[in-house]
């Protein structure tokens, strides 16, 4: 009776941790940086190459900081908020930052700042998601990616929209759309050196050229640019050198593909490989004023929250120099309670708790009901067999990643139930033996 009392109690239990479990996943925020402190994933340069500004995350806020290029004097630029800021970039002429501002839907808005964060004003419109900015070279313009926040939201396959080239003054006038082409995804986006140019082009394929003041003139640019597979192109000061990161030859066969930092020589075509940090390096940039480059370096790729290093290379003798900055230190001691219980809730606990809860109802039927105990799993069965249906349906007549979004948990409950229905075997085996 007693053995029957606490087997019903742990059933109980396990079915309350499971259910907690459940809504928690559903509900909880999945962003892994609500939590993080850390640099974010971009910085720039000033026309002097004495400053750097960059974009910070304390306890999942992110501000933009500005310090020395050895990492001393570090100002705080923008406040911790409501808005995360990030993707700053300084005007050649030292007096305007500009940055991009995320809300909780994840929609981006362009401001504009004088270089140490004062006077800050919103230049887009929350209907534009803004994805990069730029100065143009006399800093009275600025070109930005960007695309409708209603369509930058749907699901891939439910808009047509896609991404485009404006631009706008610094006090927020003359508007002007240069594209209307709808790319999928902007990556390179760069000034020519004279600034007559905007050189733009998708993930890894061509490179065109917009000429500015003029109506949209879009052309193959020079081939130098269309390297494969390339990403994050930046040109030197002068434009007879460019850099990007690819993946290197050593990890293409790899399961994890490693980036590392290139560098073109336009002029004689030749290609340098600068880095072999068997991580992934992003954002290269140039120096203006010697012979050397910054990037970041995800050092702990591929996971999420990205853990970046600022690092600077010598063009001359491929030395590398980490940059640490004296940054505002965590109170993660406010979230210990929630991060534990967010690295504590996943799909392997989860699943174990539905093991152990279908499990001992199965040992409830076999021992004190002096049944089988197949139905537990037999219904484990059914409802997996319906999130499946359910799946094909939804991919069908709704959307394919929503199809995939339940077909997912739909898989590991299949594994959980053969599980189940090996224990009841083997629970019914060893009763059968012991009778």
């Amino acid at each position: 009776m007693k053995n029957n009392k606490r087997m019903f109690s742990s059933i109980i239990i396990f079915g309350i941790l499971l259910i907690g479990a459940v809504l928690y996943s559903l509900f909880e925020n999945d962003d892994p940086y609500q939590y993080y402190t850390g640099l974010g994933d971009n910085f720039d340069l000033s026309s002097d190459d004495q400053k750097i500004v960059f974009s910070y995350y304390k306890d999942g806020k992110e501000a933009i900081f500005s310090a020395d290029r050895n990492g001393k004097n570090v100002k705080q630029l923008t406040g911790f908020g409501s808005l995360k800021h990030h993707q700053p970039q300084l005007s050649s002429d030292g007096k305007h930052l500009l940055y991009l501002a995320e809300n909780k839907d994840g929609n981006s808005s362009l401001y504009l700042a004088n270089s140490d964060g004062s006077e800050s004003k919103k230049l887009t419109s929350s209907k534009i998601h803004v994805f990069k900015a730029l100065f143009s070279t006399e800093n009275e313009t600025i070109y930005y990616v960007g695309m409708g926040a209603s369509d930058f939201q749907k699901a891939e396959g439910e808009t047509k929209e896609g991404q485009d080239i404006y631009s706008i003054n610094l006090s927020g006038k003359k508007e002007k759309q240069w594209t209307d082409a709808d790319y999928f995804s902007i990556d390179t986006f760069l000034p020519s050196p004279n600034g007559k140019e905007l050189y733009y082009g998708e993930d890894s394929g061509s490179v065109y050229k917009l000429v500015l003041g003029k109506s949209e003139e879009k052309e193959s640019f020079l081939s130098q640019l269309d390297v494969a597979d390339s990403y994050s192109k930046t040109l030197s000061p002068d434009g007879s050198q460019m850099a990007y990161t690819a993946v290197s030859k050593e990890s293409e066969d790899s399961s994890l593909y490693e980036y590392e930092l290139f560098l073109r020589d336009l002029n004689s075509e030749k290609t340098t490989k600068l880095t072999n940090l068997k991580t992934a390096v992003t954002v290269p940039r140039f120096f203006h004023t010697e012979n050397k480059m910054a990037f970041l370096e995800h050092r702990n790729w591929s996971t999420d929250p990205a853990e970046f290093i600022f690092t600077t290379i010598d063009l001359d003798t491929k030395k590398l120099e980490g940059i640490s900055f004296a940054m505002p230190k965590s109170t993660e001691s406010n979230h210990w309670f929630m991060k534990q219980v967010d690295v504590a809730v996943n799909g392997t606990t989860i699943s174990i708790l539905y093991i152990v809860f279908v499990g001992l109802i199965t040992m409830h039927q076999v021992y004190f009901r002096s049944k089988k105990g197949y139905l537990p799993s037999v219904i484990s069965l059914i409802v997996t067999v319906a999130a499946f249906i359910a799946s094909i349906i939804v991919a069908m007549t709704i959307n394919p990643w929503y199809g995939i979004a339940i077909a997912m948990p739909a898989a590991g409950l299949l594994g959980c139930t053969v599980l189940l229905f090996i224990f009841t075997f083997v629970l019914n085996l060893i009763k059968k033996r012991k009778s």
